[in-house]
């Protein structure tokens, strides 16, 4: 035991003394919000385009300038995978499905139909619906229907037999046959023009090929200059 008071050995210092507990002050806590910024505050601005000083009225609720996180480089690799924990459950998105014994005891309304389907057929008629007997008509149907006979207007036969000479477009080409008629001659016109090219083709070829002037043109020109 360290001797505080420098006396050497002492019979008071077999006793060691009681010690003295201090009384713990409760922690102190500050009644002003420590998220927000100090009055004159340099803190945050940087890289920004606020000034130096901000909050200089101290009346600022809130951060001056927002954090956001990674928003120079993004957040660190493998921040963005998904949790092997954090999976979509059973029944997470939906609620637990009713029995039908459940759906009775709670809302047995709903088990009652919205509407009812038309019938098809009329119910078959009871043992106790008698029908009416004993109906009797006093109307005489031979007399009725000659009598509508009778007086019903005759109808109008035509007696003329049709002339087919007498219609608009009698002796006259149909149409469609003058549509297919100018098809037929425009294809065999660009076959011709196809013709006419590939025979060009070869004999340029082939007088090149000679090293002569020879003629190249067209075959069909040739029965119309010797007839000239």
């Amino acid at each position: 035991m360290v001797d505080t008071y420098g006396h050497g050995e002492s019979i008071y210092n077999i006793i060691p003394p009681k010690e003295i507990e201090q009384e713990k002050l409760p922690m102190y806590r500050s009644q002003h919000n420590p998220l927000l910024p100090p009055t004159n505050t340099s803190f945050g601005g940087a890289q920004t385009s606020h000034p130096v000083c901000m909050n200089i009225a101290g009346d600022t609720q809130g951060r001056i300038v927002p954090t956001k996180a990674g928003r120079t480089f993004g957040k660190p690799k493998g921040s963005y995978s998904n949790l092997p924990n954090n999976y979509m459950k059973k029944n997470s998105s939906t609620s637990k499905i009713q029995t039908l014994s459940e759906v009775r005891r709670s809302a047995p309304n709903l088990l009652q139909p919205s509407s009812l389907k038309a019938k098809l057929k009329p119910d078959v008629p009871k043992t106790s619906d008698t029908p009416v007997m004993n109906l009797v008509t006093s109307k005489n149907f031979v007399v009725a229907n000659a009598v509508e006979t009778i007086l019903a207007a005759p109808k109008k036969v035509t007696t003329q037999a049709k002339d087919y000479l007498n219609k608009e477009d009698y002796g006259k080409v149909p149409k469609y046959l003058k549509n297919i008629k100018n098809d037929i001659e425009a294809e065999y016109d660009y076959i011709r023009q196809l013709q006419e090219q590939q025979d060009a083709r070869s004999c340029f070829a082939a007088s090149n090929h000679a090293g002569g002037g020879e003629d190249c043109s067209p075959k069909w020109l040739e029965g119309k200059v010797g007839s000239s």
